[in-house]
């Protein structure tokens, strides 16, 4: 089959996807002129104004990350025809819709601190359940990060020289960007010229350095700490034309390869079926995050709400970023429907590149170059977002020192659990499902959040019927994967242990659910 004819049919429909939602936007009344909280509290460190394309690039490349590429593992397992069907509702559908809403609830909402946003609509318990929903999550995620982040980049001289001269580029350009107006058409330019400049410094002086995956998960959480504490406009808002100037080269590579002369889509029945037992399918729609199903969506937009300009940028950003990030799943897959490794370990993703090899001389350094971008972006998000959600919850019942030592202190031992975790637990893929699991009942309660502020925002009967639609969605699919999860991982040590934790699992899941659901209940009963 013509890869160009697949192509355009799914082109056609992520168009289509982006038109209707961004048309529906108008029952959420969008104001381009309304203050947002980057204007109204403005204070030069978290709460700064960004161009289009530098709040754009930052949140889609925080939610890149490593999402699309862990992804594709799932179509090995489950089969193309069912794995895309996923891709293109998750993403187009469901994911489109949350992050949009998610990214609008927080700009527009009146509570600097999340968990004083969960009281008004969940009740004064609320955070205590969702502070380590969050935990959990940022720390699955980041044992993934850096597993990956250590396995890819120790001992490649070209991706170690090309990372350190691309950031130190951005920096210098985020300290001019502070002192000397410059446009985002500009700015966008220049980071262009970073990206090309770190990869002709790569290319003729490359690092062949090999620490150690110790080593390596030290660097990276010393360097989120510190990015963490800078103001956005140093290191994050221009980190975000990077990653648009590297979302353009990613799409070039894919696109390249995928319309290379030759490249044919062959099927045949065992790659397009579910090939795991059906009693597993959860595990295709925990695996594959795609907006619903990512509970780290919802918390890097605590970065990217704080930042938003205006909310004409919102729709784009929101709906923008998920549709392209299942654009990007789903050209990807067909592309190296053949190729994909079995595994899921450290090698994974050095061994998607290889796909790209043939297009060019260094093609397969450029997609790890982009990727490791993407990937440190995204750490970076997690481990700002980490000290937001640690200073609501320090200072909750206070008022907001000017610094509190119990934030980094508790950042870094978080991390530094986080990297003797990584060490010890080698299993990436069952990772990437306790991290979608908890994301998942995360996503829940932000949804539960959504459908009490569009009942009193806007009362549009198609909008609450979705919202509720998608949260009995996620009770359904919690419930059943959490009973899966503890299937699978427990299987081997016996009957008592296959019971016990699955048990154990949904009980919890069921109860946190009730537990939101009846809050929900009893506010409007009362109100009535």
């Amino acid at each position: 089959m013509e890869s160009s004819f697949i192509f355009f049919i799914i082109l056609a429909f992520f168009l289509l996807s982006y038109t209707f939602w961004s048309r529906f936007s108008r029952f959420f009344k969008i104001n381009c002129i309304n203050p947002t909280p980057s204007i109204e509290r403005y204070d030069r460190v978290n709460y700064v104004p960004a161009k289009f394309i530098s709040i754009f690039g930052g949140h889609f490349g925080s939610s890149f990350g490593i999402g699309p590429l862990i992804g594709s593992f799932f179509l090995v397992k489950f089969g193309l025809v069912p794995f895309l069907m996923w891709v293109f509702f998750g993403s187009a559908v469901l994911g489109a819709f949350y992050d949009f809403s998610v990214l609008l609830f927080l700009v527009r909402s009146k509570e600097s601190s999340i968990f004083k946003i969960a009281e008004n609509y969940l009740g004064r318990f609320a955070r205590y359940v969702l502070f380590p929903l969050f935990l959990l999550n940022i720390f699955f995620l980041s044992v993934i990060i850096l597993e990956f982040f250590a396995g890819v980049v120790d001992g490649d001289g070209f991706l170690i020289s090309a990372l350190l001269a691309s950031q130190v580029f951005v920096l210098l350009l985020g300290l001019i960007s502070r002192f000397v107006y410059i446009s985002q058409g500009i700015m966008f330019l220049l980071s262009l010229l970073v990206g090309a400049f770190s990869v002709f410094i790569a290319y003729k002086f490359p690092i062949n350095i090999k620490f150690g995956e110790l080593t390596w998960n030290f660097i990276l959480i010393l360097y989120a700490l510190i990015l963490a504490f800078l103001p956005v406009s140093l290191n994050f808002q221009p980190k975000g034309y990077l990653n648009s100037a590297l979302f353009l080269l990613i799409f070039v590579l894919l696109f390249s390869g995928f319309f290379s002369s030759g490249h044919k889509i062959t099927f045949d029945s065992s790659s397009l079926f579910v090939k795991e037992n059906l009693f597993f399918f959860p595990l295709l729609l925990i695996g594959v995050s795609c907006g619903a199903l990512s509970g780290f969506h919802s918390i890097f937009s605590f970065v990217s709400a704080k930042q938003i300009s205006s909310e004409c940028h919102i729709s784009k950003v929101g709906f923008g970023s998920s549709i392209l990030e299942g654009l990007f799943l789903s050209v990807f897959s067909l592309f190296i429907l053949k190729m994909i490794p079995e595994s899921l370990d450290k090698s994974f993703v050095s061994e998607l590149s290889k796909n790209f090899s043939f297009i060019f001389p260094l093609s397969d350094k450029l997609f790890l170059f982009a990727v490791l971008n993407f990937l440190l972006s995204s750490f970076e998000s997690m481990v700002r977002s980490l000290k937001f959600i640690s200073e609501d919850f320090f200072g909750y019942d206070s008022q907001p020192a000017r610094f509190d030592f119990r934030v980094p202190l508790s950042l870094l031992l978080f991390l530094l659990i986080s990297v003797i975790f990584s060490l010890w637990w080698q299993d990436i893929e069952y990772a990437w499902y306790f991290a979608g699991l908890s994301g998942l009942t995360i996503s829940l309660g932000f949804l539960i959040m959504l459908f009490q502020w569009f009942l009193r925002e806007f009362r549009n009967v198609f909008l609450l019927l979705f919202t509720f639609s998608a949260i009995l969605f996620l009770l359904f699919i919690s419930s059943w994967g959490a009973i899966v999860l503890g299937a699978k991982y427990f299987y081997g040590y016996g009957i008592s242990f296959l019971v016990i934790p699955s048990f154990v699992a949904i009980f919890l899941i069921y109860s946190v659910s009730k537990f939101f659901l009846g809050l929900v209940y009893e506010r409007f009963r009362k109100s009535d």
